[in-house]
């Protein structure tokens, strides 16, 4: 029994890696031919944000969409920012967009996961913008017994709502530009 509990862990972690690495590797090809056909950078995002989404739905577990949230923003600095194939930025407002990428793709993916574990598109846009609003209504999802991902992306939701999105954002940029003054 506990060979084939080990093999089933194996399995579903063999799965989420497949996953992940399969959907950012086909975000990065699409990526390439979207430079070839010159583009904008913001259509590549896109592709790795859906990326993550459709990790998150094809996997179990909210681990998967945060390593395919980690996977895509890596493989966008390493293939589409300069310097190429380093992990190094020149320009520090694209820190700003790998934040973004990361936040939507992390609360896209904590979403697919939530309808995932049987509530619909509604229920869980409600429960986020509760989260994000920090009023503190719930249609029930959130109690007691609710899964440590779903609290984990409503704790982000809150976050958020407490500090405005823009505040975010404007310290990040001044982290960025300080840091670009230091070199």
């Amino acid at each position: 029994l506990d060979a084939m509990k080990k093999d089933a862990q194996k399995n579903v972690i063999f799965r989420g890696l497949f996953f992940a690495f399969a959907f950012v590797g086909a975000a990065t090809v699409i990526g390439r031919l979207f430079c070839l056909l010159q583009f904008p950078e913001t259509n590549i995002v896109v592709v790795y944000i859906l990326s993550v989404i459709l990790t998150a739905r094809f996997t179990d577990g909210y681990i998967w969409g945060i390593a395919a949230t980690v996977l895509s923003t890596c493989a966008f600095n390493i293939f589409f920012t300069h310097p190429y194939f380093t992990l190094f930025v020149d320009d520090p407002t694209y820190l700003i967009t790998f934040a973004i990428m990361a936040m939507t793709s992390v609360i896209t993916s904590a979403l697919a996961l939530t309808l995932t574990a049987g509530c619909s598109l509604t229920e869980a846009m409600f429960e986020f913008a509760s989260a994000l609003g920090t009023v503190g209504l719930t249609i029930g999802l959130t109690g007691t017994d609710t899964n440590n991902a779903t609290l984990i992306v409503e704790m982000i939701g809150m976050i958020l709502g407490r500090l405005e999105i823009f505040i975010v954002l404007t310290g990040i940029y001044s982290i960025c530009t300080k840091i670009k003054s230091w070199k």
